[in-house]
Parts: structure tokens; C-alpha cells; sequence
């Protein structure tokens, strides 16, 4: 599933989520996933802040992808709507607050685990935050998808 999806996104390489695990009974609220950055010989042998931003966001994707296919949350689009305004680039960080707990090597796998905290639906764009926990980084994310 996880390549599925992203890949509709992404290129291949480009995929830095490798499997997800969600939880939660009867209303889906966490996301697990395992995210492993491949070494590109740059020098550079820890994982960059910029690469764990690209990890949260692969797997806010999956996440709020299926909070929507399963009707979890309620929004006014579905999930080919979600997939067609990620590509056109109308899913988009709005806010985030993030701490490193320890680094992450590039080519090891780490774990990030999400949990929705909160989801808003407006006339232009919903809300979904989300908490960081059981992860080499913590914190709270918060994403907009505009209509």
C-alpha cells in the first residue's frame, strides 16, 4: 500500500517510508511507520532535518489518505481529490514544532509514529494536526489542504 499511494506521488527513490502500520479501534487515530533515508554519499552520514520533514509529510499522506477512505474524518473530498491536490501542490505544512531525540543514520530504518489531534473542515482548506511521538524526533505537525 505504502509505495502504491506514495508512488502516485513520488518517484521511486524518492519514497522514504518503507511500511505503515495503522492503529486504533473502530476509529483509526495513529499511524506507524518505519522511514529509511538512503545514503547519496554526500558526506553527510545522519539523517537531515529536511529528510525527517519529507518522512512526516510521506506519512501524513498515507495517513490522512486513509482517515478520508474510511471516512474516519469528514471532508467535502474524497480520496481521489486528496491524491490529485497533493500533485497540484495544495497540501502544505502550516505549522511545526519539532524536537531531535536522537539522530538517525542514513541507510538504517527509524520509526515516526502520528497521531491525529486534531481535524478541522473550513470552506477553503482543512486542518489536520498531528503529534509526533516514539520517534528519533518529536513534536506536533500541523497540515493544510486547500479546496
Amino acid at each position: 500500500m505504502v509505495e502504491n499511494i506514495l508512488g502516485l506521488v513520488y518517484p521511486r527513490k524518492e519514497i522514504f517510508v518503507k511500511s505503515a502500520k495503522f492503529l486504533g479501534r473502530g476509529q483509526l487515530k495513529i499511524i506507524d511507520v518505519w522511514c529509511n533515508v538512503r545514503d547519496t554519499n554526500d558526506g553527510s552520514h545522519f539523517v537531515s532535518a529536511k529528510d525527517y520533514l519529507e518522512c512526516i509529510k510521506q506519512a501524513a499522506y498515507l495517513f490522512i489518505y486513509r482517515l478520508i477512505k474510511e471516512n474516519i474524518v469528514k471532508t467535502k473530498f474524497g480520496e481521489k481529490e486528496f491524491i490529485k491536490g497533493v500533485k497540484d501542490f495544495k497540501f502544505r505544512y502550516q505549522d511545526f514544532r519539532l524536537a531531535l531525540n536522537s539522530p538517525a543514520k542514513k541507510g538504517e530504518t527509524f520509526s515516526i509514529e502520528l497521531r491525529l489531534k486534531k481535524f478541522k473542515e473550513k470552506e477553503k482548506f482543512s486542518l489536520f494536526v498531528f503529534t509526533i511521538t516514539k520517534a528519533v524526533i518529536s513534536g506536533e505537525v500541523a497540515f493544510i489542504f486547500e479546496k
